[in-house]
């Protein structure tokens, strides 16, 4: 993303096949148009049920590409007969792995499981006629993108960085989990990023990254998360809020501070409240930290709620909490903007993007008050809290939404097959 004097994204590229010039889309696929081959992890169902971050996002790009007039086959985890966007084929990869393991090995292998069952089911149904030849191949998950560098070496290739490398300060990944990260970003460089024509970064940090580690500039593509900005609308105009709440959106981690957000409403004001929607380890110590400081009334666990419901958590929020430093490019920042809500979070760099674009309200990390200072800042400034909520909204439709996102991916993908057909 950039500052708020540059345009998010770039003019509409030139036309790729089956694509009229001038970018004009259309809900019906063409016969000649590109034809995507999206992979996800193999870990998560499609749709995403259990807030997988890859999975939402390859299901959001298959219905941006499905809407542009293209043909998408999604290899992933499928349960279910969900209903399919035009010209979207799923072929299910018929992995093992049910659920997301948090501890740092059992993640590893979980990837590894994953990754290898999406490629060997990519493999299956491209040999097998049951996926057509990709016009471009748009990689999402570390282990099959490994297999299907090497396996299809002549594919115009697109690989979308979720899981940079544990840079930077102030990161509270544990030991073995920094060493992971480091060893597969390692092999991702060699075997991945030096292979693929274009990288996708989500963030200015990440793509900064990419070009340290040698990845020539002109290769890295920066397109942030999509975000449905007609599902994700803000609170309609109406009276003033009587009952404020902060939102935690995400699994209930010790490592994302939670605990620290918790306690911390010991110090707000007594009209605030905090609503903690999600589930994990943290959450028997979360309950117990809530009993001893008697804060009972001031904070909710909430667990998975309907999407409806979710949506409805989003607009009504005073401002969306979230006190983490693990995240690349956190999605619920995304989802909460694009409903006008402001977002406060530490003062770091992942969230550079987000700052500079006004709608957060930061904190030092290291200062001992600093969470709750910016909570009350933003809590007795009604004025403030519409401010960043507009801003929230104008970022989102500006950087986020499917169509600007749409410009953006087609871009790269032209620069995919302009590099393909060059060597």
């Amino acid at each position: 993303m950039r500052s708020n004097s540059e345009p998010a994204v770039g003019p509409l590229p030139p036309a790729l096949p089956g694509l009229p010039a001038g970018g004009a889309s259309s809900t019906v696929p063409s016969s000649d148009g590109v034809h995507v081959l999206l992979t996800s992890t193999g870990m998560v169902d499609i749709p995403s049920r259990t807030g997988g971050a890859v999975e939402s996002y390859v299901w959001d790009l298959a219905h941006i590409l499905s809407d542009a007039g293209h043909s998408i086959t999604l290899v992933s985890k499928l349960r279910g007969a969900p209903e399919l966007p035009p010209g979207v084929r799923v072929v299910s990869s018929r992995s093992m792995v049910d659920r997301f393991p948090l501890p740092a090995f059992s993640s590893a292998v979980a990837h590894a499981l994953g990754g290898t069952f999406t490629a060997l089911a990519t493999r299956r149904a491209i040999r097998g006629g049951e996926a057509r030849t990709p016009t471009v191949v748009h990689l999402n998950e570390e282990v099959s993108s490994m297999f299907l560098c090497r396996a299809y070496r002549d594919l115009p290739k697109v690989f979308t960085l979720h899981n940079p490398p544990p840079v930077g300060p102030g990161l509270s990944f544990g030991p073995l989990e920094s060493q992971v990260r480091w060893i597969n970003s390692a092999m991702s460089r060699r075997w991945i990023w030096r292979k693929v024509d274009v990288v996708i970064a989500l963030s200015s940090w990440i793509r900064k990254h990419l070009v340290a580690n040698g990845i020539p500039p002109e290769r890295v593509h920066q397109i942030p998360l999509p975000i449905d900005t007609q599902e994700y609308l803000p609170r309609r105009a109406g009276p003033e809020q009587t009952d404020p709440y902060l939102l935690y959106v995400g699994r209930l981690d010790a490592r994302k501070n939670v605990l620290r957000l918790v306690a911390a409403m010991r110090e707000a004001n007594p009209a605030l409240r905090l609503e903690l929607v999600g589930h994990g380890p943290a959450e028997g110590p979360i309950r117990e930290l809530i009993r001893r400081r008697g804060l009972e009334r001031k904070v909710s666990i909430l667990g998975s709620i309907p999407q409806p419901d979710l949506l409805e958590r989003f607009r009504g929020a005073t401002a969306l909490c979230l006190p983490s430093t693990l995240e690349a490019y956190p999605r619920v920042v995304v989802e909460a903007a694009a409903c006008g809500v402001p977002a406060i979070l530490p003062r770091t760099f992942l969230y550079t993007d987000f700052i500079d674009h006004g709608f957060v309200e930061s904190y030092d990390i290291g200062a001992r008050t600093g969470l709750e200072s910016a909570i009350e800042v933003l809590r007795s400034d009604p004025g403030r809290q519409r401010e960043l909520g507009r801003r929230a909204r104008r970022f989102a439709e500006g950087s986020v939404s499917f169509p600007s996102v749409r410009s953006a991916l087609e871009g790269a993908y032209r620069a995919a097959l302009d590099s393909r057909a060059a060597r």
